[in-house]
């Protein structure tokens, strides 16, 4: 008697599992009207992309240092060489022009090598310390007085300290 409640009960019991299951699966009308309306072509979401992007977006530059510097925990010392001047070399990646700027004034142009390498001397004989940064930003100019460092691609402080 039992074998003959099991599988009206099992039958019962599959169907009204499968019924749960099917209204849980198919979306009503009003969830594929909203679905279909938010689903973006590969097209329209290259096109968001780009415009959402910046115009503005810089490349990455890299500023390194070969000689001349030291690192601390303050940042980069320049060191004083025995015949009494400073002399950085170094490279960039990524950039095209080099600057010395301090306090917010590009001072100078560094020239670099037909493959980035740059090398700077500063006479010896500070009085004081002198901070300077060396910026690789091509949008900088000899003279321009309003550099925001946060803003540069690249800025690297250094310290020509007086020994």
């Amino acid at each position: 008697m039992l074998k003959r409640l099991i599988g009206p009960l099992a039958v019962i019991s599959l169907s009204l599992f499968a019924c749960g299951n099917e209204e849980a699966d198919s979306p009503n009308e009003e969830t594929a009207e909203s679905t279909e309306s938010t689903v973006a072509s590969p097209d329209e979401i290259m096109n968001q992309i780009t415009e959402s992007s910046s115009e503005d977006e810089r490349p990455s530059v890299s500023l390194d240092f070969n000689t001349g510097v030291e690192w601390t925990d303050e940042g980069y010392t320049a060191l004083l060489s025995e015949d009494g001047s400073y002399a950085v070399t170094g490279y960039i990646e990524g950039g095209d022009k080099l600057f010395l700027v301090q306090d917010g004034e590009v001072m100078e142009e560094i020239p670099l090598t037909d493959t980035l390498d740059f090398e700077y001397t500063m006479e010896g004989g500070l009085s004081e310390n002198q901070v300077y940064y060396f910026v690789a930003d091509d949008r900088l100019e000899v003279g321009q007085t309003d550099v925001n460092l946060d803003d540069a691609d690249r800025a690297e402080k250094v310290t020509f300290a007086v020994e």
